[in-house]
């Protein structure tokens, strides 16, 4: 095997070590939030004109969601490595699945009420929140 290859499958392997996995988890997640809410607040075209986003855009305005997006994603990213603030990355990651769950829930509605948009970003958006989920669940069991 090559040694590039070899070097590919020991980060993999670091990455997904039990020990660091829901820090791992928690970086990912997180940061995708951040990212995504920074990419709705500042380009917000396709919510004007996505019928994907008829629901979304009647609870509240691209700027809000993604607002929320980038508060509900950074709060976990700034606390999750301090063990005596296991409690706060606890329940930012259980807001952030409650973020990423009602968001894909606007999307299946605005299939269900308007017979618009897909019903694949249901899908894509409760993966986050089933790993922000079970990273809140790993951090609460575990000492930090």
């Amino acid at each position: 095997m090559s040694p590039r290859r070899e070097r590919a499958k020991s980060r993999i392997k670091q990455f997904t070590q039990e020990k660091r996995l829901k820090e791992n988890i928690t970086a990912v997640v997180s940061g995708w939030s951040v990212l995504m809410g920074l990419v709705v607040v500042l380009d917000p075209g396709s919510w004007t004109t996505s019928p994907s986003f008829a629901v979304a855009r009647d609870v509240a305005s691209p700027m809000a969601w993604g607002g929320l997006f980038i508060l509900a994603g950074a709060i976990p990213l700034a606390v999750f490595s301090r063990p005596k603030d296991r409690m706060v990355t606890v329940w930012s990651l259980r807001v952030l699945t409650v973020v990423y769950a009602g968001f894909s829930v606007t999307f299946a509605l605005s299939k269900i009420l308007y017979g618009q948009g897909m019903l694949t970003p249901v899908a894509a958006y409760l993966l986050p929140a089933a790993m922000c989920a079970l990273a809140a669940m790993v951090y609460r069991n575990s000492g930090g």
